[in-house]
């Protein structure tokens, strides 16, 4: 590493070099607007790489906002068979809120509501996929009385979640559906927090 020059040159196997950008995008596997977009966001600096930026920003903020809520409903009187199954599963509190785990209320209308109370659109949340849009114009839940488990793109921002029937009911698990945030076929849940270890050991399973 030059730091005078902030370049790179690997003199071994590889025998490549490059700026930060570069060096983001081999470290990660990542193509150039996604680099952009990591250092941007570990520099603090906002940026719009393309029109659709301040709607994928709309999503993320409301997935954030959904998150808050299945993850205080985890600890609500109703909650308890999540939380007894997360016991039985070997899950402790510790663990569950790491993960941030989370608990969607049964009343169909519950995240609805809360969404509705902060101000958002309710069209951009069932684009998100947490409402359902049905036929006759009324907006409802999609997940209820399920365990809620967040997934995270590689930066640790919200992307969707998949819901955990706790009544037998099927399907055992649902997912969001695709976004423009959310692609099921390039998101690995949990890689956000393993992404470090498997640079340092230089290995994953």
């Amino acid at each position: 590493v030059n730091p005078d020059r902030q370049t790179w040159r690997c003199f071994g196997q590889c025998s490549t070099g490059g700026d930060i950008f570069t060096f983001v995008m081999k470290m990660d596997g990542l193509e150039f607007a996604e680099a952009l977009s990591v250092l941007a966001d570990r520099a603090g600096v906002e940026i719009n790489l393309k029109n659709d930026s301040v709607q994928k920003n709309t999503y993320f903020e409301i997935n954030e906002l959904a998150l808050n809520f299945f993850r205080e409903s985890l600890l609500s009187p109703e909650a308890e068979s999540a939380r007894n199954y997360l016991g039985r599963r070997g899950i402790p509190r510790g663990i569950w809120e790491e993960f941030d785990l989370g608990y969607s209320p049964r009343n169909k209308s519950s995240l609805k509501a809360h969404i509705a109370f902060h101000g958002i659109e309710l069209g951009k949340a069932v684009e998100c996929g947490l409402l359902n849009g049905l036929d006759d114009g009324t907006v409802r839940d999609f997940f209820w009385g399920r365990l809620m488990i967040p997934i995270h793109n590689r930066a640790g921002k919200v992307v969707g979640f998949g819901g955990r029937s706790l009544d037998g009911s099927m399907p055992k698990y649902i997912n969001t559906a695709a976004t423009p945030v959310f692609d099921k076929k390039r998101t690995l849940y949990g890689f956000h927090k393993a992404q470090e270890a498997i640079r340092q050991e230089n290995q994953c399973v």
